[in-house]
Order: structure tokens, then C-alpha cells, then sequence
């Protein structure tokens, strides 16, 4: 799959669901390089541009069902997305999930830069501010459960194409699981250390095998920006 703009990203396979995972767009967080976890941030400017080139990136994709984070920045994200597929349906049918939030990294390092964060750990001797908040067995925990009820659920036989509009760190989190523990094959041409934290609204697909074959699903790209261009690309692969 080469991130081509058009209908050529829709699976017409019925023994396959694929699963179109988008980032939310950029917020003012992202762009002054603020921590922002469950810290509830609207899309900025830019943020909105995003979402709209997803929405026409994805636009020729029927797509059967929208799963969204509850948080703001997500669902800004996933309207255009509705508001441009041609499966008219949609426009009542966005489904929203804690399942799907960011990590919590808690009161003490949400709203901080991460500068600002590493000299508050280290202020308590804590190595690292990332062992604050939850727990990454409970991230993988509720994301397994949101991923399970969209593969296995009364629907997923019929569903063809789903969309997830979630976070970056969740993106980072679920990738590296699904294939090291999943044994989700890799396409040709991606690495286990190209699955990191994705660009905003960059788009990365999973195919899900109905009827398990050698793997139980392949993933078929991942962090394309081929919607955005050089602008509109923007870098903050260390923020949440």
C-alpha cells in the first residue's frame, strides 16, 4: 500500500476488516510542546486543516463504523472524516470510547513542557516522568478490550473498513503490541522501529483476518502523511 489519495485504501475483501487508525490533529499543546495526556485540548488552527485532508484522504472509503477517544481533540478530529465519506450513514454514527484516550500521566505532569516534567521528577527522584501516571498494562489493557469488541463483535463479520481516531502514545502503545505479542506481520518495507509516535492525522492501516490464516492480521502502513505535505507535517513525536 503505497498512501495513494484515492478509493485504492478501501478493502473490498470480505474476509478482511481494515482497521484506518488516525492521530487527532495538532492543538495548541502539541505545538508550544506541552504534555497534555487527559488534559481535555481542542485542535488548533492547523489541527482543523489536518482533519480536513484526512477527511478527503478517506472520503472514498466506505467506511462501516467511527470509533473515537471521548477526548475533544479526537472527535474534532473524526467530523470531517463523517461530513466527507461517501457512506451517507455515518453522519449519526460516530461512536466515542474512553477505551481510546490518551495515557493518564497525572496531575503532577500533564500541563507541563517536557522539560518542565523531567525537573519534576527529578525534584521527587524519580527518574524518568513517564513512570508517573497509568499503568501501561492497564493502557494495553482497555485498548485490547476496545480492539476485541471491534474484531469480534455482532457487526464484524459484515464491517469492511473502520476508522479509530485516537492519540499518539495509545498509536505507540498498541503497534509494537499487536505485532510482538498479536503476531501481527509486518508489510515489506516497515520495521518494528518505524512503529513509534506517529505524526498528527497521519493514517496507519491494519488489516484483521476474519479467518486467521498464518498471522491473525497484517499491518499495512504505518504514520502516513501523504494527505498533509511538507507544511503541514508536523514533528512532536515526544509529546502525548
Amino acid at each position: 500500500m503505497t498512501g495513494k489519495l484515492d478509493e485504492e485504501l478501501a478493502n473490498t475483501d470480505p474476509t478482511v476488516l481494515r482497521v484506518f487508525i488516525v492521530r487527532h490533529g495538532q492543538t495548541e499543546f502539541n505545538r508550544k510542546k506541552i504534555l497534555q495526556g487527559h488534559l481535555n485540548v481542542p485542535l488548533n488552527e492547523t489541527g482543523y486543516t489536518q482533519a480536513d485532508l484526512i477527511g478527503s484522504r478517506l472520503a472514498n472509503v466506505h467506511i462501516d463504523r467511527i470509533v473515537s477517544s471521548d477526548l475533544t481533540r479526537c472527535q474534532q478530529t473524526a467530523q470531517p472524516i463523517i461530513a466527507k465519506n461517501i457512506n451517507e450513514v455515518l453522519a449519526d454514527e460516530l461512536h466515542i470510547t474512553e477505551n481510546l484516550r490518551e495515557r493518564a500521566m497525572g496531575p503532577h505532569i500533564e500541563g507541563k513542557t517536557i522539560p518542565e516534567a523531567m525537573a519534576y521528577a527529578q525534584s521527587q527522584g524519580v527518574d524518568n516522568f513517564r513512570h508517573y501516571g497509568e499503568a501501561l498494562g492497564a493502557v494495553t489493557h482497555r485498548l485490547d478490550a476496545e480492539w476485541t469488541k471491534l474484531t469480534t463483535g455482532p457487526d464484524s463479520l459484515s464491517h469492511k473498513n473502520v476508522v479509530l481516531v485516537t492519540h499518539g502514545g495509545v498509536i505507540r502503545r498498541w503497534l509494537p503490541y499487536l505485532h510482538k505479542q498479536g503476531k501481527y506481520g509486518l508489510k515489506e518495507g516497515l520495521t518494528e522501529e518505524d512503529l513509534k509516535v506517529p505524526y498528527n492525522t497521519s493514517l496507519t492501516v491494519v488489516d484483521f483476518y476474519k479467518h486467521e490464516s498464518k498471522h491473525p492480521g497484517m499491518i499495512q502502513m504505518f504514520g502516513d502523511t501523504a494527505h498533509l505535505g511538507a507544511q503541514l507535517k508536523v514533528k512532536d513525536q515526544d509529546l502525548r
